[in-house]
């Protein structure tokens, strides 16, 4: 657990939930460098590193995705590895990924839609400690307080305007990611 976030969590429960609920491996036969990532990002979830396990789940979906275009290919070379080709298609961006597998048929116009959601929102976001702009672009009520008078007023304030207030909020969002 993490004791900055959880000290500004509201729901100082979610840690304990998550694990009484559980989060099981993946189960069947996956190559194991799959099961692996998997792992991590679960064991991130279950424990409460919720950035770690944001950025290690974009590496799970990323790698993933590279695989099922690479199968896909070996399916129709008649099962036959091409190192090159593998290669290539493991040093895709994830836009390129996403527009490959479109195009080959591995994921369907909707799943398309929601992987560039994910690639703009979250995955090129994380990864690079980047504030999300759907955080920075809310709209907060805070106290604030004039210690000359001892007045004191709720205001609404851009998140965007107020680093601090950006800063806490991303926090608890992280969490809800």
């Amino acid at each position: 657990m993490n004791p900055i976030l959880e000290q500004l969590y509201p729901d100082k429960t979610v840690v304990a939930r998550r694990r009484q609920a559980g989060f099981p491996p993946l189960s069947g036969t996956l190559d194991a460098f799959t099961a692996y990532v998997h792992d991590d990002m679960r064991a991130c979830y279950l424990n409460g590193c919720d950035p770690a396990a944001i950025v290690t789940a974009c590496v799970l979906i990323d790698f993933a995705l590279k695989d099922a275009i690479h199968f896909d290919a070996f399916v129709k070379a008649e099962q036959k590895f091409n190192a090159k080709q593998w290669d290539q298609i493991d040093g895709f961006d994830f836009s390129t990924s996403i527009n490959s597998a479109r195009a080959r048929g591995v994921v369907n116009k909707d799943e398309c839609k929601q992987l560039h959601w994910l690639r703009k929102e979250v995955r090129n976001v994380y990864p690079h400690g980047q504030t999300p702009d759907w955080i920075k672009n809310k709209s907060e009520d805070i106290w604030e307080g004039n210690l000359d008078t001892g007045d004191v007023q709720r205001r609404t304030v851009s998140v965007r305007d107020n680093i601090v207030l950006q800063r806490q909020i991303r926090i608890v969002a992280d969490r809800n990611v």
